[in-house]
């Protein structure tokens, strides 16, 4: 058997061996918890935990999603909350006003981990991150905010984006998308006139 029993975690955290951060995760006095790891670690607990929005973006376009002690957007539609661990080591805030229906199939599809730099933690495809950002004008960004992250994409996949727009159901997105496509002169919007309006 491996591992260690409760006694035996509990006995070291009595000596100070260990910290507990929380039920089933420690740590050792002195080391810095990774982000990436920590992520993926609640990503057990929580499926769907995602690492979207602005920081998706971030991390395709710098290949970091929270450089310099940027603020996380971690994105969700599970009711349960962060660990107290997680929160008061990172700064970081849970969108769960997403943008599809509750069990969308499409979140498993749109959501990746197979970069070794992310350590097991799921971020949203291009895609799915410009539509979460999207999804936030009026309540958490202004769209002055919103313009400027997603002026900063380079590329996205056409067909998989009018998908997304389709399967969402908010309205909302759908209308400023096509805002979008007239106003904002980058790349991808270009190529998303073509094919939708």
């Amino acid at each position: 058997r491996h591992g260690c029993s409760s006694a035996l975690l509990s006995y070291y955290e009595k000596r100070g061996t260990l910290l507990r951060l929380g039920r089933g995760a420690f740590m050792f006095p002195g080391d810095k918890l990774d982000l990436a790891y920590a992520i993926s670690f609640l990503g057990g607990i929580i499926p769907d935990l995602h690492i979207g929005s602005e920081s998706a973006i971030r991390w395709h376009e710098n290949r970091d999603f929270a450089a310099n002690g940027q603020h996380l957007v971690l994105v969700t539609q599970s009711r349960k909350t962060l660990p107290k661990w997680f929160t008061k080591t990172f700064r970081c805030s849970v969108v769960r006003r997403t943008p599809f229906p509750v069990g969308s199939r499409l979140y498993p599809e749109n959501l990746h981990s197979n970069d070794g730099e992310l350590k097991g933690a799921k971020v949203a495809s291009r895609e799915l991150a410009v539509i979460e950002v999207i999804s936030e004008v009026g309540w958490r960004m202004k769209v002055d905010h919103v313009c400027k992250v997603l002026s900063r994409v380079r590329e996205l996949d056409t067909a998989g984006l009018v998908r997304l727009l389709e399967a969402s159901n908010r309205v909302k997105v759908r209308k400023f998308c096509a805002k979008l496509v007239k106003h904002l002169d980058a790349h991808w919007t270009r190529d998303l006139a073509k094919v939708w309006n």
